[in-house]
């Protein structure tokens, strides 16, 4: 199985959640439908996602939370502290993934940066945690969310899980978090192990 890459970006956010919908109102086509899983944690979409795909976001972040957890993080531990909006209209990346485009200026120019205007930098992520910075503060916006691309199981089961290990880092281990917010490192996904390596 190949090693899954996945450019995570911040996102400065001015804006409220939304999915591309209309801002997380009734359900129905077309609309952004919420959804809970079986441990709580909420899902926004487009006229809502499969069954299977709910659950194997309940059990993606279940597993990474008790992850999390044996290796001493003790902040932000319940699944129903967490949103994750699944994002329409994805575009496959270089590799195939299914990504969306973010406006990334750090990005402007290199091998990363999908639009050719000057000045303006564009990526190909597959997951994104909502950050606001503030000078030197950050702040999860709204409240421990993220957004990925739907797919395949096993590309939803490890982007729910990624975006997610951005926020327990966030909360547990800040300059973990902030040595790689936006993978210029090179560090990539898995940021924290699984107990089951």
């Amino acid at each position: 199985m190949r090693k899954l890459i996945l450019i995570f970006c911040l996102f400065v956010a001015t804006t409220a959640f939304d999915c591309g919908g209309d801002g997380g109102k009734q359900s129905g086509a077309g609309k952004d439908l919420t959804q809970t899983t079986a441990a709580g944690v909420t899902v926004i979409s487009q006229g809502g996602i499969t069954p299977e795909q709910l659950d194997t976001i309940n059990t993606s972040v279940t597993e990474l939370l008790a992850d999390a957890k044996a290796l001493g993080f003790t902040e932000h531990l319940d699944p129903r502290l967490y949103t994750i909006g699944i994002v329409a209209g994805c575009e496959p990346s270089s590799d195939g993934t299914p990504s969306f485009r973010i406006r990334a200026d750090d990005y402007d120019g290199s091998i990363y940066d999908k639009n050719p205007a000057p000045g303006i930098g564009e990526v190909l992520a597959a997951e994104r945690v909502l950050v606001e910075r503030k000078q030197s503060d950050w702040t999860l916006y709204p409240g421990n969310s993220y957004q990925i691309c739907p797919g395949n199981l096993e590309l939803m089961a490890n982007t729910s899980r990624y975006g997610l290990e951005h926020i327990l880092l966030y909360w547990n281990r800040f300059g973990e978090y902030e040595a790689t917010a936006n993978h210029s490192g090179g560090t990539t996904h898995p940021l924290i192990q699984s107990r089951q390596k």
